[in-house]
């Protein structure tokens, strides 16, 4: 906690040292740091290790036209990559937002090499003071920076997966690397269950800051306790109306519940991706919902588009089905894929 404390001091300092520094690029947060066609474009010399020719391409595109954030920020993975961590870090020091990329940079697998090192520490623990002074009114800073960190780790198979060079390279993970995820995920499902039992709520923006108040829903949904967690139901309802957290959560997270119960969701926010037979094509159905006929009235009152709206951007064909209503979630699902079949929510 004493650790804590000493980083949140320091972090107008920080900010200070972050705005008046080569960091003026770093406005393009909504620039890719790792470009999808340049990591393939570059593979075969990440994978030969051809590091030299790596930093004089991009050195020569930086000389050639107006350097963009990911141009530095490739330099810095690539001195990484070499074990420079001085010229690595001195990058992005310079010409990286950390407030912006934290997440980016924290899930990216080029820096797991330098983890054991005590500037890989210092970087880590001034992005957390960057990411605290987000959130100067929050009662647990502590808590939020666990929940935040454990958010990212949990998101670098999902969202945050174009940061995972090494799969992206290889197709695959060192077995070292696999076991070290397999710990982080034990620990992290551990850490926010524990928590979740100790408070008897879900955190709140007040509590740990958005970020982290999402990151701790995003781990209960991606966990197998998540149909345990109906106890949380009533407290979110109530952090719903004081605007703690937000109403696509709250649908999400019951949505989520029942359907992990094998009952009928509520919301129609959830839906399935199956292989269907005999044409073996993929399919995209909502798993059942409940009194189907006033849904749209529910979502309109969590300020959800209707489910046509819905169904039209997620490219699921809807189609009303009157005789479902009073099937129980079993038959449905049967009559659907025409298979008894235990269907499991889309991650």
């Amino acid at each position: 906690m004493d650790k804590m404390k000493k980083l949140f001091l320091v972090a107008n300092m920080m900010l200070l040292l972050v705005t008046t520094s080569g960091q003026s690029l770093a406005g393009e947060e909504n620039y890719e740091l790792n470009p999808h066609s340049f990591i393939v474009q570059t593979k075969p010399l990440r994978i030969e290790k051809k590091y030299d020719l790596l930093i004089k391409m991009l050195e020569d595109s930086i000389t050639d036209r107006e350097a963009k954030a990911w141009h530095y920020y490739q330099l810095a993975c690539v001195y990484a990559q070499k074990q420079d961590s001085i010229k690595s870090f001195k990058y992005l020091y310079e010409y990286i937002n950390l407030t912006c990329f934290a997440r980016d940079i924290l899930s990216d697998s080029d820096w797991e090499s330098l983890y054991h090192t005590a500037s890989w520490r210092q970087l880590k623990d001034s992005i957390i003071v960057l990411y605290l002074a987000k959130y100067p009114s929050i009662t647990d800073k502590e808590l939020s920076v666990k929940l935040w960190l454990h958010g990212i780790d949990d998101q670098r198979n999902r969202t945050l997966q174009k940061n995972n060079k090494q799969f992206l390279l290889f197709g695959k993970i060192t077995d070292e690397q696999n076991e070290i995820n397999k710990k982080a995920l034990e620990e992290r499902n551990e850490f926010v269950w524990h928590l979740l039992k100790k408070q008897r709520y879900l955190p709140t923006y007040s509590n740990v800051g958005k970020e982290a108040s999402d990151a701790a829903f995003l781990i209960v949904q991606h966990a197998s306790y998540q149909k345990k967690c109906g106890f949380l139901l009533e407290r979110m309802k109530n952090s719903v109306e004081n605007n703690e957290i937000t109403k696509y959560i709250y649908t999400i997270f019951y949505d989520r519940y029942l359907i992990k119960n094998q009952q009928k969701q509520c919301y129609g926010t959830q839906y399935m991706a199956y292989m269907s037979s005999p044409s073996n094509t993929g399919v995209k159905i909502f798993l059942p919902i409940a009194d189907e006929k006033n849904l749209n009235a529910r979502r309109l009152s969590m300020e959800m588009p209707t489910i046509e709206e819905f169904a039209e951007k997620t490219g699921i064909i809807y189609q009303y089905h009157p005789e479902y209503e009073r099937l129980p979630y079993k038959k449905v699902i049967k009559i659907i894929t025409g298979n008894e079949v235990n269907l499991k929510p889309r991650e």
